[in-house]
């Protein structure tokens, strides 16, 4: 099971808020630098865009699931060689 969490403000490091920008801001920006052409504004515009790109994520709210997050029920198929 995999926890998701709506956009919890956490950084890695210890620095002060005003130093660190969010993990979506600094994908979207390496994403631009690739050329994509998604205009992604706020968090909730990643998760709605997740929200209908990866199966897992559909019918998932935002502001239902908001900074306590919720469980996705996720199987995992086993590689066979």
């Amino acid at each position: 099971n995999i926890t998701i969490y709506a956009d919890s403000g956490h950084a890695w490091g210890k620095v002060k808020k005003a130093e660190a920008r969010p993990t979506w801001k600094i994908l979207c920006g390496i994403s631009a630098a690739q050329g994509s052409k998604f205009k992604l504004n706020t968090s909730e515009d990643v998760f709605n865009e997740m929200a209908k790109s990866i199966s897992e994520f559909s019918g998932l709210d935002y502001e239902v699931i908001g900074e306590q997050g919720c469980e996705l029920k996720i199987s995992v198929k086993k590689a066979t060689v």
